[in-house]
């Protein structure tokens, strides 16, 4: 409910869904980018008013996931009522492709490391797998599992 009504803050309480527009998302998605994380403090807010009263200070704002989950909400429910309405209401999702494309750095941030040849050495030279223990298999099997599925 939160992500909707906060679409319902940005755009306005009387706009007609008919009038949502490509732009309109695109004004949605620069509006969340701007919102603070940690909203306790201004829980009595609206969503533009929480923008406002943070516009000059250093706060953490919504993340990248978080701002892509509200937009993939959006996405959903408009393309739902596409396909339920009659052919004079809604005609299209204007939320379709509008997301936020992480930056490399962001990307680099999130990026698990593989393991080198030494540790994948150190890992499975040790005495289970030089004789594998045959009373409880999983302690064999697993870590192979993990290593041949990339987990």
């Amino acid at each position: 409910m939160t992500k909707l009504r906060r679409l319902k803050e940005i755009l306005g309480p009387d706009i007609p869904v008919t009038d949502i527009t490509h732009e309109s998302a695109e004004h949605v998605r620069n509006m969340l980018a701007k919102i603070p994380s940690n909203t306790k403090q201004y829980s009595h807010m609206t969503a533009p008013q929480k923008i406002a009263a943070t516009q000059n200070e250093d706060v953490a704002r919504l993340g990248t996931k978080t701002r892509n989950d509200h937009l993939e909400l959006y996405s959903r429910v408009f393309s739902y009522a596409v396909m339920h309405t009659n052919e004079t209401s809604i005609q299209f999702d204007p939320f379709q492709g509008v997301r936020i494309i992480k930056s490399a750095k962001e990307r680099k941030k999130k990026a698990r490391k593989a393991f080198s040849r030494d540790q994948l050495r150190a890992i499975f030279s040790t005495p289970l797998h030089a004789k594998p223990d045959t009373s409880m298999p999983y302690r064999y099997w697993t870590p192979l599992l993990a290593l041949f599925t990339g987990a």
